[in-house]
């Protein structure tokens, strides 16, 4: 887990990370002697735990993460270095650290108290539906809120998935929306969605798809009149790279049912087509048209190395054009994120009002911040933004970086966040992959509901009450 950016843009240091130089061991015993009240049945229990062989163990992970289990500032053992994944063993028994050398980096409590998102409920895809799981597999993709249920999308079905924000299993609330397959496929490549609470219609992004040539020659061809030769195609081919560009999906709900409206063309180009466009929100202007600003999953929009050079996010602001034949989502302007989202990929984003949230899917973490638009609150309490100047949307600095929860060695649990949405000011819903930290098995989609830190700055970025 490397470092992360901070709110005020410096690097900050893993979360879970010790600053502790060897540690001496102590037996089970002296360790719970020595503990708080507070932290002696973990310690009674922990020394009750068989170590497994040296051999049997293998060597621990290099800059493996220690965990802390104490009470107050005062840590009271250390667990050993966690082990390469895979590969689970009995702990060790406890240890109580040396004295940190002057300088190293040690984190109290609150700073996991205040910097982790804390699990409110999850469930499986598969524990969902009354009537049994008709898929061989559902990994969400995306997730949006509309009439206080969720709905998910995924990019192995052509189903959508409604669920309300309890996530109860079995519930008859809960249902697919649509045929899984279309035209013999069950492979949708939805990536992202977003929903217009106006008038209800779902806007779904299809991940790039590789430009079609001889769509585009017959389209000059009808242009000019002056059909080109095969030779002199093939000529002109030789020097084009094929760009590749996402398609957006409309579609309105009927009960269990959807009707596909419209599919246009994205005018953004991507250097490859497993990096293109993983997120969507969507704003309305001063008229009722329709905004649609995605977000790019590689650095710089790329894919590759250049791709993965954390800090140099991008969102794409799009506007959709008709010619009476064809639509398509032009470019409008390239939003350059700020560098303390200092992420190697972005999975996901939401906004609530003028609040955004950007989340990576490799780091397991999530950025707070604001766009620079006022918020708007109707009759009925619900905040939006009106977008009356596009050209001067940015999204601002000085947010902040959460983590999703983390198992009891502060490892990653969810491995795989593809969509996040705000439930309320304080609970917001994600989807994806997460995986059981006692036996590295993967669910095959994770639905979870996370609630935000109770203590320091709220998802504003503004002190709360309690940090006052």
């Amino acid at each position: 887990m490397g470092p992360l950016a901070s709110s005020n843009g410096q690097a900050s240091a893993p979360l879970c990370e010790g600053g502790a130089a060897t540690p001496r061991r102590y037996t089970p015993e002296t360790a719970a002697r020595a503990a708080p009240s507070g932290a002696r049945a973990v310690s009674a229990a922990l020394s009750a735990t068989v170590a497994s062989p040296a051999s049997k163990r293998g060597p621990p992970r290099p800059g493996g993460l220690l965990r802390a289990v104490g009470r107050g500032n005062a840590p009271v053992s250390h667990l050993a270095p966690s082990e390469p994944r895979g590969r689970r063993t009995a702990l060790l028994p406890p240890q109580l650290p040396a004295p940190a050398p002057a300088g190293a980096l040690s984190h109290p409590p609150e700073y996991y108290r205040d910097k982790t998102l804390k699990l409110a409920h999850e469930a499986s895809a598969f524990s969902l539906l009354a009537e049994g799981w008709p898929l061989s597999k559902f990994e969400a993709s995306d997730v949006v809120v509309f009439n206080k249920s969720l709905y998910f999308v995924c990019d192995s079905t052509f189903s959508l998935m409604k669920t309300g924000f309890g996530l109860e299993p079995l519930s008859p609330e809960n249902e697919l929306i649509g045929l899984p397959e279309r035209n013999g496929s069950l492979e949708s490549d939805w990536e992202a969605l977003w929903v217009d609470d106006v008038t209800g219609v779902f806007y779904v992004v299809r991940e790039a798809i590789t430009h079609n040539f001889d769509e585009e020659d017959r389209e000059e061809a009808l242009e000019t009149e002056q059909p080109e030769q095969p030779k002199a195609q093939s000529q002109k081919r030789k020097g084009r790279k094929k760009p590749f560009h996402a398609h957006i999906e409309e579609l309105t709900l009927h009960g269990n049912t959807y009707t596909l409206e419209a599919t246009c063309t994205t005018e953004f180009s991507f250097s490859a087509g497993n990096k293109g466009l993983e997120g969507l929100v969507g704003f309305r202007g001063p008229k009722g048209e329709i905004y649609l600003l995605g977000l790019c999953e590689g650095n710089f929009c790329k894919g590759g190395e250049k791709g993965r050079t954390p800090g140099n996010g991008r969102m794409v602001l799009m506007q959709k054009e008709t010619d009476g034949q064809k639509c398509t989502w032009k470019t409008l302007k390239v939003l350059e994120l700020p560098s303390e989202i200092s992420f190697p990929d972005y999975s996901a984003v939401t906004t609530r009002g003028n609040r955004i949230a950007i989340a990576s899917q490799e780091g397991s973490t999530l950025w707070i911040g604001k766009i620079n638009q006022e918020e708007v609150t109707d009759d009925k309490g619900q905040r939006s933004v009106v977008l009356s100047s596009p050209e001067e949307l940015e999204v601002l600095p000085g947010g902040r970086v959460l983590h999703f929860p983390r198992d009891e060695s502060c490892e990653i649990m969810y491995c795989n966040i593809e969509g996040i949405a705000f439930i309320n000011d304080r609970l917001i819903a994600a989807g994806g992959q997460f995986e059981r930290p006692t036996s590295n098995v993967a669910v095959t989609c994770g639905i979870h509901s996370t609630a935000f830190p109770s203590r320091g700055r709220r998802l504003t970025g503004e002190p709360s009450e309690s940090a006052a």
